[in-house]
């Protein structure tokens, strides 16, 4: 309460600023603090003040600086004025940039294929308003057909949207106590399987009919995460308030857990265990984001070995996945953010800096074409990683 008078004081001063990028002043307002008045002034903008959107039009330079920024604040509190403006807004999350990293293995690329992306995004909200269900998406995945589907983190459902019709499609979750989807994956059978991270649930939609069913995770307060399924059609599950690991039968529904190793005594924080990926040899690969490990589990044996992360025991390993069996993984408590690939037959590390910076990549996925596709949700960046295939 005591900082009330100097915050009233600096979003007056801020409001100032955006008022004169939006006139004929524009040119004497420096792009750092239009980005830093946009974002303050953004969270409050009401659908009839669009400031914000004339200070883009006006001065171009400074959509780089504003966009995370305001696209988050916008899009998060004021989707209306999406739905409005949509050209604006696909402007900017389609913004593309290409940097060449100096290694033989990997380049980054924002593209055409990243904008579809983007574009889906901005489908998805605009069709989330006119379907009045509002929520918080926590991940987006897609099925054989094209559709779209979203786990809403913060009311209880899973959405299926039509990029072609913009028709979504609402799934409310049969058990009150199941409140969180979060991640979600498309196993070969058709079916939807996603973790409930803070309902310690997993759960499975069957698209053909609507069916859901779920099933408490067997530790407490497990907090399931990330999800995978592995080439005999098992899935696995990481759990992020656990030191487990857990696999289901999808036809049994029998759970089965194996311990990873826990930090020491008195070691804070503790074990992160948020993503997995899966090599060809079935192999259960996983970061621990709370001590710094890359490890692998040996679904038939239980073992368990580890390597900890290049940039230590603070580097906060987050999202993972697999290109020609080879580990890709990001460490998002580095600045900047670090791409990090691992060979399990050389046990080598090799690291990049992120271009965008700062930004956690809180999931990657491999493409068809042998590539890596991420996203910082903290700095509004989709990239494409270009791997050169490893030497035979």
């Amino acid at each position: 309460p005591g900082n009330i008078p100097a915050i009233q004081e600096e979003v007056a001063a801020l409001e100032t600023i955006l008022d004169r990028a939006s006139t004929e002043e524009q040119s004497s307002v420096d792009d750092e603090s239009l980005a830093r008045a946009a974002f303050y002034i953004c969270r409050r903008m009401t659908p009839d003040d669009q400031r914000c959107l004339t200070a883009l039009e006006s001065v171009p330079e400074a959509r780089m600086h504003v966009n995370g920024a305001l696209l988050g604040c916008i899009i998060g509190l004021h989707p209306e004025v999406v739905l409005e403006h949509a050209d604006v807004f696909s402007d900017l999350a389609l913004k593309t940039s290409t940097v060449s990293l100096p290694s033989m293995t990997a380049s980054w690329s924002l593209d055409g294929t990243m904008a579809r992306l983007a574009s889906c995004a901005i489908a998805s909200i605009a069709n989330k308003i006119a379907a009045a269900s509002p929520d918080t998406v926590a991940a987006f995945v897609d099925d054989v057909a094209g559709n779209i589907w979203y786990t809403g983190n913060g009311n209880g459902t899973i959405g299926k949207l039509d990029p072609d019709s913009g028709e979504i499609t609402v799934y409310p979750m049969p058990d009150p106590a199941a409140r969180d989807p979060h991640t979600a994956i498309f196993t070969r059978s058709g079916d939807l399987w996603f973790t409930l991270q803070r309902s310690n649930m997993i759960g499975r939609l069957v698209p053909d009919t609507g069916d859901v069913r779920l099933e408490i995770m067997p530790t407490d307060n497990a907090y399931p995460y990330g999800i995978k399924e592995d080439s005999r059609g098992m899935i696995w599950v990481a759990n992020r308030g656990s030191n487990r690991i857990t696999s289901i039968d999808p036809d049994s529904w029998e759970f089965q857990e194996y311990e990873t190793p826990s930090p020491l005594p008195g070691m804070s924080p503790g074990t992160y265990i948020r993503r997995l990926a899966i090599t060809s040899d079935n192999m259960i690969w996983y970061v621990d984001s709370g001590r710094g490990y890359l490890g692998r589990l040996n679904p038939e044996t239980g073992e368990v070995s580890e390597w900890p992360s290049p940039s230590g025991p603070r580097s906060h390993p987050y999202a993972i996945e697999v290109v020609d069996d080879r580990i890709w993984y990001n460490e998002s408590f580095q600045r900047p953010d670090a791409l990090v690939m691992f060979d399990p037959q050389t046990e080598q590390f090799q690291s990049w800096a992120i271009p965008s910076g700062i930004g956690i990549i809180r999931h990657m996925r491999a493409t068809p074409d042998g590539n890596l596709a991420i996203h910082q949700s903290s700095t509004n960046t989709v990239g494409l990683v270009r791997i050169q295939p490893p030497e035979s």
